[in-house]
């Protein structure tokens, strides 16, 4: 490993293996830049923690090797949110939902694996993901919330603590 470098000299970290007869042999090196394997390391880690983790199956449908569930009823380790329930939920944090914003909600309560909201500035979005993200922690599931901006996420976090 490269210690350091400047332009006369490249100071190398070397494996214990590797004793001192070695350097004192006649024998030219050569040194190659490789790509640092910690890093690649990091990258080998978190796929295999996506492939067998709890966010597996999200992981399989952001990458399409498994296609999207139908939203019929949402089934998360043995707990089921039924049509009934998806349908008569009551607003915990935002009262003053159209009737497009509360379709929003319904839906992402009945999708079991992903759920996409999008639309032009000004509509209710960041309300409509408020709902959203207290209705699905008052149901203690899992919510990754992702926005376009620092700022968007600081929004929707500073509209939840409020």
């Amino acid at each position: 490993m490269v210690m350091h470098r400047d332009r006369e000299s490249v100071v190398i970290y070397v494996d214990e293996d590797f004793s001192r007869e070695h350097w004192l042999k006649p024998v030219k090196y050569c040194l190659e830049p490789v790509m640092d394997i910690s890093a690649y390391n990091r990258m080998r880690n978190a796929m295999q923690w996506l492939e067998g983790g709890s966010v597996s199956r999200l992981a399989k449908v952001c990458l399409y090797q498994t296609p999207l569930k139908v939203p019929d009823a949402v089934d998360r380790r043995e707990r089921t949110v039924s049509k009934s329930a998806v349908q008569n939920w009551k607003p915990i944090h935002s009262m003053n939902m159209d009737d497009v914003q509360r379709d929003a909600v319904e839906l992402t309560l009945a999708q079991p694996d992903l759920a996409l909201v999008h639309g032009p500035p000004g509509t209710g979005k960041t309300t409509t993901l408020v709902e959203i993200v207290a209705q699905h922690a008052h149901r203690d599931f899992k919510v990754l919330a992702c926005a376009a901006s620092n700022v968007a996420v600081d929004n929707l976090v500073e509209r939840l603590a409020a």
